[in-house]
C-alpha cells in the first residue's frame, strides 16, 4: 500500500475540514453581530415610537402646535427603523439558507474516518512480525 497516498489525502481531508470549520465560523460570527444590529436597530425603533407618542401627546394636550414638519420627521424615523430591521432580518435569513443546503464538515469527517481506517488495519500485521 502506498503511505503517501494515504498522508496526502489524509492531509488534504484535514485541511478542507479545517477550512469548512473556518467558514462556519465566520457566518456564525457574522449572525451573531447582525442579530447585535437588529437589538440596536430594535431598541431605537422604541425610542423613535417614544418621541412620536410624546410629540402626539403634547399635540393633544396643547402643550406643542400641530406641526406636520415634526410629526413627519418622526413618523419618518419609525419608518426607517421598521424598514433598516426588516433588511437585516431578510440578509440573516439568505445567509442562512446555504448554510443549512451544505453538511460539508460532516462530510469531510466521515471521509476522513473512512481514509483513517484501511490505514489502521495496515498497520496491524506490520506490528506482528
Amino acid at each position: 500500500m502506498d503511505y503517501q497516498k494515504y498522508i496526502d489525502q489524509l492531509i488534504k481531508d484535514v485541511m478542507s475540514f479545517a477550512e469548512n470549520v473556518s467558514d462556519a465560523t465566520k457566518q456564525k460570527a457574522e449572525q451573531a453581530k447582525t442579530m447585535i444590529d437588529i437589538r440596536k436597530a430594535e431598541g431605537e425603533l422604541d425610542k423613535a415610537y417614544r418621541s412620536l407618542g410624546r410629540i402626539m401627546y403634547q399635540i393633544e394636550k396643547g402643550v406643542l402646535n400641530r406641526d406636520d414638519l415634526i410629526v413627519g420627521a418622526a413618523v419618518r424615523q419609525v419608518e426607517y427603523q421598521e424598514e433598516l430591521i426588516e433588511e437585516m432580518k431578510k440578509k440573516m435569513a439568505e445567509a442562512e439558507k446555504p448554510e443549512e443546503a451544505e453538511k460539508a464538515p460532516e462530510d469531510t469527517v466521515e471521509a476522513a474516518e473512512e481514509t483513517a481506517e484501511p490505514a489502521e488495519a495496515a498497520e496491524a500485521p506490520a506490528e506482528e512480525e
